[in-house]
């Protein structure tokens, strides 16, 4: 098990699954190598180093944990097991976790590069503008998005669509005496159907020139990045 961050990115190594990048630079390629490697069927994790522009000494690690091998690494799970039976071997160790007490100290490895007062200054950080239609540099642009109610699920689908418009309900559809929604007293008369609600969220046709653009790489992008790249990316510079 390893115990920071540094830990995790050489037992990354160990498995082969790192691709260490130098020389790159965070206005957009930093973002456009990251994602081109996402789509890679080994998707390996990036360490980014001597960044363009910025003093020796600042990493960037991107694609950590974008593989279920990865995922269990920092699980602490064994990451050579399959990734259904990685699942169930969470769920067994989630049984056994106990809340830790905060302990306060006085030093720890995470110190050891730190600015105070005057010295605070984010351009030092070599932030990147990971997409060219984004507002500028982001610190950690990644996110983990979790649905625990109908709440969060009713939000997410009201605010990508517009309610009086993009929402249908087609009643009495085909489904299976399996169907958890169609009551027990309905399957024990044979009854096989229920509504169900069709929603539209996509780009509205009327104004699509109009709408706010994504943030993905063009094609043209990925092919630059790709020619230049991905000898490095497929590990065969």
């Amino acid at each position: 098990m390893y115990h920071d961050l540094r830990e995790f990115i050489g037992l990354v190594e160990k498995l082969g699954a790192l691709r260490r990048i130098p020389d790159a630079d965070p206005q957009f390629e930093i973002g456009g190598i990251t994602e081109v490697a996402a789509g890679l069927p080994e998707c390996p994790a990036l360490l980014f180093e001597q960044i363009k522009g910025f003093a020796p000494g600042f990493r960037i690690f991107t694609n950590a944990t974008t593989t279920p091998q990865r995922a269990a690494l920092a699980l602490g799970i064994d990451p050579g097991l399959q990734p259904l039976e990685a699942i169930k071997e969470w769920m067994k160790k989630r049984q056994t976790l106990t809340p830790c007490a905060p302990i306060a100290i006085s030093s720890a490895p995470f110190l050891e590069n730190s600015l105070r007062h005057t010295e605070v200054d984010l351009a030092k950080l070599p932030a990147p503008h990971w997409h060219r239609k984004d507002g500028g540099p982001f610190i950690g642009s990644g996110s983990l998005v979790v649905m625990r109610d109908p709440e969060h699920v009713l939000w997410a689908v009201t605010t990508r669509c517009e309610p009086s418009e993009q929402i249908d309900i087609v009643r009495d559809t085909w489904s299976s005496a399996l169907d958890p929604r169609i009551p027990a007293e309905k399957k024990m008369t044979g009854a096989t159907s229920h509504s169900k609600a069709i929603v539209d969220a996509c780009c509205p046709f009327a104004w699509r020139d109009e709408y706010p653009p994504t943030s993905s790489l063009t094609e043209d992008e990925a092919r630059t990045i790709e020619s230049k790249w991905g000898a490095v990316l497929k590990d065969t510079a």
